[in-house]
């Protein structure tokens, strides 16, 4: 791992803190907080989540659905932990919470999922990883992260020192997966 500690994430710190919303059927809720906190734990990033729960406001069907909002302190888990370990970290927190939320909504009982493209760094990171990806510097840049989340994200790093002309673009779907991974050559 020691050919990424040196990714300059600085800007993507400049973006909001990772959220994942979405509406959760009430009945449900305690056993989906539960799961996500253990998650958390499993990654030991649990200090660093906070979960929020406010009545949604749905035309035609208010009862029964909460807004469910996971934040992920990131930075204070980068200052701790170091950058790239702990987007590694947050990436595949990011992947199991994704994956266990997916099962619910074929459930039915959790819907609209949303989340901002800061969460796709972590993802895109943990992604170059663990395809291999060719970094013989020590310097990787996030030169481009789109802001909000349709469907999906983009996240592109340049890796300056081993060729300047390419480009590592990595998309994010809205259900935590990574999409397409292209190495360019501009």
């Amino acid at each position: 791992m020691t050919e990424f500690e040196n990714i300059d994430v600085s800007f993507a710190k400049e973006r909001p803190e990772p959220t994942i919303k979405f509406l959760v059927l009430e009945n449900y809720f305690d056993q989906i907080k539960d799961q996500i906190i253990s998650l958390s734990v499993e990654e030991k990033i649990d200090k660093f989540i906070s979960i929020e729960i406010r009545r949604a406001e749905i035309e035609r069907n208010p009862d029964g659905w909460l807004d469910f909002i996971l934040t992920i302190d990131w930075t204070t888990v980068i200052s701790v932990i170091g950058a790239v370990s702990g987007l590694i970290t947050i990436g595949t927190f990011s992947y199991k919470v994704f994956k266990f939320l997916r099962r619910r909504r074929a459930k039915k009982q959790i819907k609209k999922l949303k989340l901002n493209c800061t969460e796709s760094v972590a993802l895109a990171i943990n992604h170059l990883r663990s395809i291999g990806t060719r970094m013989r510097s020590n310097q990787i840049k996030l030169v481009y992260l789109s802001e909000m989340l349709a469907y999906y994200c983009l996240a592109i790093f340049a890796s300056p020192v081993t060729n300047p002309k390419e480009l590592h673009v990595i998309a994010t779907h809205i259900d935590g997966k990574v999409s397409s991974y292209n190495l360019v050559t501009l």
